[in-house]
């Protein structure tokens, strides 16, 4: 509110009651403009008055319920098809609810023919569907692949081998090794590996079948 300055020819009666009546004229001004004009600037770029719920527009997934008046309003944020692809990581920090993740299993691919894995493949189930001998190529890995998982599967009677590249290995073979299931009659033979990078190493987590490695 403005100031006023008393001079020596007001009395202190007359300054004090002048300055009283201007400031609840300016209190009435002020009061006045707020119920004329209905609203505060929501943005820093408005140019204009309005509300909040004005600025929630649908079609972006937000809702807001208004209460009974005086009471608190409700924003809701709707998020949904949302998709977990196996292999992702999540990373969960400290707070207040509760998250739920289901999974129906492993993405499956299914080849005829030899194949390169590439790191978007891993935490997948590969299997190989051939009466005649094919490979699975491991990708190239480092150190954001430490800890992927793959699993191999062979659902007919062609010898599977699995080899790997640079200088990796796979459980006890050699650098740049293999491991393979040739026994015709083990349909359905199983490896899953892990890649440990500080031994630069496809480590076995469990299988079934006759799995051999060579150097």
């Amino acid at each position: 509110m403005a100031q006023d300055t008393i001079v020596g020819t007001d009395t202190v009666k007359d300054a004090l009651l002048t300055k009283a009546n201007n400031d609840v004229s300016e209190l009435f001004a002020a009061v006045a403009a707020l119920v004329a004009g209905s609203g505060v600037l929501v943005s820093a770029n408005d140019t204009t008055i309005g509300y909040l719920n004005g600025k929630l527009l649908a079609g972006y997934n937000i809702t807001f319920t208004e209460g009974s008046d005086g009471a608190d309003e409700t924003l809701t944020i709707d998020v949904t098809d949302g998709a977990l692809v196996a292999g992702t990581n999540i990373t969960l920090t400290a707070g207040v609810g509760t998250m739920t993740i289901s999974s129906e299993g492993l993405d499956v691919l299914t080849k005829t023919d030899d194949y390169v894995i590439t790191t978007t493949d891993l935490g997948k189930s590969l299997r190989m569907n051939s009466v005649a001998d094919k490979t699975f190529t491991l990708p190239s890995v480092g150190t954001d692949q430490d800890g992927f998982r793959l699993t191999i599967m062979k659902i007919n009677s062609g010898k599977v081998t699995i080899d790997a590249v640079d200088s990796d290995k796979i459980a006890d073979s050699g650098a740049s090794g293999t491991i393979y299931d040739d026994v015709a009659a083990e349909i359905y033979a199983t490896i899953t590996l892990e890649y440990v990078h500080a031994t630069t190493t496809w480590v076995i987590v469990s299988g079934h079948g006759t799995w051999v490695t060579t150097s």
